[in-house]
């Protein structure tokens, strides 16, 4: 069983390249967990479950990105502070799929084929985009173009690199 480490932290605001709102991670939390690197935690904010990448900031501390929607979800506003619990991910390379895009990728095998062969980030961010979309409705819409677009090496990111 891992270590995990429960702090209090306060929503910030980083500018740095893209605007983000962030939680930073204590130092001692940092060493306690052996945080190098881009480096997957489990846990929760606020009593919401989080699975999230610890990222540096380039000057030896690390922070959690916190979305929109989880912003709205563990009720995170500027000025009150949060729950935070977190551990090292056992399975870093898992990636959780939302059920309309599992469907899209088994009734699509060459699409499947493609996106099991990108990186765990990569699959996590197009899962994100199919998760993101509140109606069941538009969350198959995404899925089925999203196979499409993987399928006909049309993704942004497959044309960059045919380009590049």
């Amino acid at each position: 069983m891992s270590f995990q480490a429960t702090f209090e932290a306060h929503i910030q605001i980083i500018e740095k390249g893209m605007r983000r709102h962030v939680l930073f991670i204590p130092g001692d939390v940092i060493e306690e967990l052996c945080i190098k690197g881009v480096t997957r935690l489990l846990g929760e904010v606020n009593d919401v479950p989080i699975n999230l990448a610890a990222l540096s900031n380039g000057d030896g501390r690390y922070y959690l990105h916190i979305s929109r929607d989880l912003q709205r979800t563990a009720h995170i506003v500027m000025g009150v502070p949060v729950t935070v619990s977190i551990s090292i991910d056992p399975d870093p390379r898992r990636v959780d799929l939302p059920e309309e895009f599992e469907i899209a990728l088994d009734q699509d095998p060459e699409a499947a084929k493609k996106f099991y062969a990108f990186t765990p980030g990569k699959q996590r961010s197009l899962a994100h985009y199919v998760s993101s979309a509140k109606r069941e409705e538009t969350r198959i819409t995404r899925a089925i173009d999203l196979c499409e677009k993987i399928r006909t090496d049309n993704l942004y990111s497959q044309r960059k690199e045919r380009e590049g």
